[in-house]
């Protein structure tokens, strides 16, 4: 007996399973394409990957405690993810949908990861635990059996008694810029009363719409809540976007982002295959003229850029004297009369660490304000170098070069972190003790001029921490923001110096190596033209 042969489906479906089918072949062609340059070739190959894997990946985005574990816990419907009073998670963890939960915690020693006991997850991903992150993990994958990997969205976590930081604004405006889902759910609701819940709601949505317009989804919930019997009507509508909106549109949004990076990354191709074509077709003399002029050019655009960088690296190193140093002092001073004041020595640690929070706080928030417009003026002034760089090269090689943007260098000032221990030397514990046992009051004089003495050196061993941290942290800033302002520029300078390299080496090896490499570009041109055939027009 014949098994009857399945008809073809014709159903949308099928459509779109023929559709991904096609988009993922170009992306692979175009990868395999010799004349795209590297950096181009990662973004192709990263866009090509998503597809095949089909995972969705919802990011939880928010400033220092805004309740972005808590969130992740109500969701998962579990407190898996550690919480605490104090920040508590200091690495990139995240989660995947698994059929049983597991735990992979990948280091700079190992990028692929380990699997780890899931008892240890806190020891991995915890600012308590993991101080300073000494142990060097890059990311902990915590693999749990619910839905938050299907989705592919931004999940802003606001707090709803400090809502809409700086810091919240420009990770708004990159997620917009992305064409990511975005969410904002504002955390801590069962703080306030339910007509300043109201009054928040209200602020909050006149802020998205400046922000980032149009219908931006607002959840007011208390994570807290969400784990308790009855649970919380707010995470549970931020669920049901979840899975309902974002899910269901994750094949559309994947399919659009690898349309749009392969048409980009083709440009820069074809870019490179017009230069070296043109370049071919002029006489020897010709071609080494364009090559020094490009130099050139290549000259300009890097002195642009460095000079960029290094006013931006003085302008970080200025925050560190009139924001860092000048609030060190002030928290040395006025931390030093708190503990002189709080008899009660046990309280001191916790003042201690609610004032470096605080300061913490602080200072992050007064470097960012000072700190942003000038990254943003800084970042410009780089996209326009590379501008005039393509313009310039465009009219002095006579053709059109086209290159995909690059994202912007962005500000981002992390918080600093510190070890607030600190063991006292043994004649020192000594001394101390002696000093309180003594009687009368010669005791109590001793007592109080050590209390003053000690309340001064704490808060001035902790503020010196603090100013040092903070100088770290601003150096970091400096140090990705000058490395998101080379990606700007990353692959343009290579690929078209390599090009008039080739057509150069090509001339001078005579003219059946011309016409050789003539009749392999063009090769490589048809294959570009079937990608864009397979990419759309667009």
């Amino acid at each position: 007996m014949t098994r009857p042969t399945a008809r073809p489906s014709t159903g949308p479906a099928a459509r779109a399973d023929r559709d991904r089918s096609k988009l993922e072949d170009a992306l692979a062609r175009l990868e395999r394409c010799a004349l795209v340059p590297p950096p181009q070739r990662e973004r192709i190959r990263e866009a090509r990957h998503r597809l095949a894997d089909l995972a969705v990946v919802a990011a939880v985005v928010g400033d220092f405690k805004r309740g972005k574990s808590s969130i992740m816990n109500a969701l998962l419907g579990e407190a898996v993810l550690p919480t605490g009073a104090v920040p508590v998670t200091g690495v990139p963890t995240l989660v995947r949908w698994a059929e049983r939960p597991s735990l992979v915690v990948a280091t700079q020693d190992d990028r692929e990861g380990a699997p780890w006991p899931l008892e240890r997850l806190r020891a991995a991903v915890t600012e308590q635990d993991n101080l300073g992150n000494g142990a060097g993990i890059v990311e902990a994958r915590l693999g749990w059996p619910a839905y938050v990997s299907r989705i592919d969205a931004a999940l802003m976590v606001l707090s709803a008694d400090a809502p809409l930081s700086a810091a919240e604004v420009v990770q708004m405006r990159l997620v917009s810029d992305a064409d990511a889902r975005l969410g904002v759910c504002l955390n801590k609701v069962d703080r306030l009363s339910p007509p300043d819940v109201r009054e928040t709601i209200a602020f909050v949505r006149r802020q998205l719409d400046d922000v980032v317009g149009g219908a931006v989804p607002l959840f007011a919930v208390s994570a807290r809540r969400a784990l308790e019997p009855g649970g919380d009507d707010g995470i549970a509508a931020m669920r049901r976007w979840l899975v309902d909106e974002v899910a269901a549109a994750r094949n559309e949004i994947l399919d659009t982002r690898a349309v749009t990076a392969g048409r980009a990354e083709r440009a820069a191709a074809v870019s490179v295959l017009r230069l070296e074509q043109a370049s071919l077709s002029l006489p020897d003399a010709r071609i080494e003229s364009n090559r020094q002029q490009l130099g050139l050019a290549v000259a300009v655009l890097r002195t642009s850029s460095d000079e960029a960088k290094a006013v931006f690296r003085q302008a970080c190193r200025a925050a560190g004297t009139t924001i860092v140093e000048p609030a060190a002092d002030r928290l040395r001073s006025t931390l030093a009369i708190r503990l002189s004041e709080t008899r009660d020595r046990s309280r001191w640690p916790a003042l201690q660490t609610e004032s470096a929070d605080a300061w913490c706080e602080q200072v992050r928030g007064e470097v960012e304000r000072n700190l942003a417009p000038r990254a943003a003026r800084f970042a410009e002034q780089v996209r326009s170098a590379r501008d005039r760089f393509l313009s310039d090269a465009s009219e002095l090689l006579a053709v059109e070069l086209a290159w995909p943007p690059a994202p912007p260098a962005v500000l981002t000032v992390t918080r600093a972190s510190i070890d607030r221990t600190d063991v006292a030397g043994a004649l020192a514990v000594g001394m101390r003790g002696m000093r309180a046992r003594a009687p009368g009051a010669i005791g109590r004089r001793w007592r109080d001029r050590a209390q003053h003495a000690e309340a001064a050196e704490s808060a001035d061993q902790l503020a010196g921490r603090l100013r040092h941290a903070a100088q770290g942290a601003l150096d970091e800033a400096a140090t990705t923001w000058c490395r998101q302002a080379d990606d700007v520029t990353a692959g343009i300078v290579p690929a078209l110096t390599e090009a008039v390299e080739r057509a150069r080496a090509s001339a001078l090896a005579g003219s059946p190596a011309r016409s050789a490499r003539r009749d392999r570009l063009a090769e490589a041109e048809a294959e570009l033209d079937a990608v864009s055939l397979q990419l759309g027009a667009g």
